[in-house]
Parts: structure tokens; C-alpha cells; sequence
């Protein structure tokens, strides 16, 4: 990742495949554009260039743009068929989210997400595998953590129970679901963020099966705990239509 001070912006920027140095630096001004009327500070900017070289996918270029306003969280992100078009409308949609994002931490508008290209379920492969560390956060720190680096799920150990949780956006993106792989909500730490939860076990599953229950479901992750090693994993369907698995130390 770099850091280039675009205006009066630093912007944050990072790029996958091969974007040209011209498109990144194009997309740079159009965040400063995007952000140019905004009169609260403007703590952290980042752009995220990705150019995908599977020549199955009717939009390869995705670009992604995360900003906190004075603690208020903005995203914006859009494939497109070339990196310019993406990133034009990114600033678009980025620009519209600044002028009507709420003044409440944390702002929790509907993602825009790209769909996620229709491969065919044996033709997916597991091709990212994720570790995360033994740390522990309350249901707050992982809101933050969901909010500022935009995803629609993380997985933690919950600081009160100590168990393995999952909080994801909810199906319209304007809340949060928890699940556990024991739910113990009396010993989960209190918090202001709210968000609803699920009584039902999680199931257990092997990292094959897991796959499975993803392709028949059609969902964007499954939430299981691994027949293997007795903790909650997370399979995921990537952008490029594969998968990718997250799992604890």
C-alpha cells in the first residue's frame, strides 16, 4: 500500500493485476474530486484498484474506495468493464454516499456490492486460505473493524464468551447478524451496537462439505465449525467465483 497526498487529501491506495500507473493515479483525483466539497475532517482515505485477469468476468476491473469523515464511515465500490469506467462511477456513487451519509457513527449504508460472477459449482476452487490470530474484540471493536475495511462478515473470538463469532451484515445492509459456535449471550460483553442473533447451532462440517453447503445454498459464506479442529471457519465465495476459507490459529 502507498500513501500519496492527492490535493488535500493522503490518499491510501493499493493495486492488484495490472493496473497502469496512469489509472491509479487517475483514480486517485477522482476521489479527491469526490470529496473535494466535504467540510468535516477527512481522517483516512483508501483506494483499492483490483484488474482481474480471468477473461470469464464480464466486469475485471473493481474499484473500491473506504473514507472516514470526522468517524463516520463511507464506502463505495463497482466493477465495471475497464478500470476507467469503474472508476468514474465509483466517484459518482462515492460522491452521492458523502452528501447523504448520516452524521452517527457508524454509518451503515446498504453496500453497493458487484454480483458475484456466476461460475459453475465444479469449476470453483478454495484458492485463498486466511489464519487469523487468537485475539479477542467485543462486538463493537468488530462493527468498527466490518465498517472501515468493508466487508460483510469478520470473524473474532468474542471478548466476553471467548467463543468464535461471526457478525455480518444483515441481507439489506443496514444491520448486523451474530452467530456463535456456542452461543452464550449472558457472557457476551455489553455494548451500544445492536444487531440481531441466531439460536440455532452452527453446523459442523469438513472444509469439503462446507464447500457443498455454499454451492446448493447459493449464499456468499457459510459459517461452520470445522469436524477437524472444533472452531468456527467461514467458507467465502470470492469475486472471481471461487472460494476462499477463513480459520482461527
Amino acid at each position: 500500500m502507498s500513501s500519496v497526498t492527492q490535493g488535500e487529501r493522503t490518499i491510501n491506495s493499493r493495486t492488484r493485476g495490472e493496473v497502469s500507473p496512469e489509472d491509479l493515479e487517475y483514480g486517485r483525483g477522482r476521489v479527491e474530486s469526490a470529496l473535494r466539497y466535504v467540510t468535516d475532517p477527512v481522517l483516512f482515505v483508501r483506494l483499492k484498484l483490483t484488474l482481474f485477469a480471468d477473461a470469464g468476468l464480464a466486469c475485471p476491473a473493481l474499484a473500491q474506495a473506504n473514507v472516514d469523515i470526522n468517524g463516520r464511515i463511507v464506502r463505495a465500490q463497482v466493477a465495471r468493464t475497464t478500470m476507467r469506467e469503474a472508476i468514474d462511477e465509483l466517484h459518482d456513487r462515492l460522491r452521492s454516499q458523502v452528501e447523504h451519509a448520516d452524521r452517527a457513527w457508524p454509518a451503515r449504508c446498504k453496500p453497493q456490492r458487484p454480483p458475484v460472477p456466476s461460475r459453475p459449482a465444479w469449476e470453483r476452487n478454495l484458492l485463498r486460505r486466511k489464519i487469523f490470530g487468537p485475539f479477542r474484540s467485543t462486538i463493537a471493536e468488530a462493527a468498527q473493524d466490518l465498517e472501515m475495511l468493508d466487508y460483510d462478515f469478520v470473524l473474532f473470538a468474542e471478548a466476553g464468551s471467548g467463543v468464535d463469532t461471526l457478525l455480518s451484515r444483515t441481507e439489506d445492509g443496514t444491520g448486523y447478524h451474530l452467530a456463535q459456535v456456542e452461543f452464550r449471550k449472558a457472557d457476551i460483553t455489553p455494548g451500544d451496537v445492536e444487531y440481531t442473533f441466531s439460536t440455532q447451532p452452527v453446523p459442523f462440517l469438513d472444509v469439503e462439505q462446507a464447500a457443498d453447503q455454499l454451492a446448493m445454498t447459493g449464499k456468499h459464506f457459510v459459517f461452520f465449525r470445522d469436524t477437524t479442529t472444533d472452531r468456527g471457519c467461514v467458507m467465502y465465495q470470492r469475486y472471481d467465483g471461487n472460494y476462499g476459507l477463513i480459520s482461527p490459529a
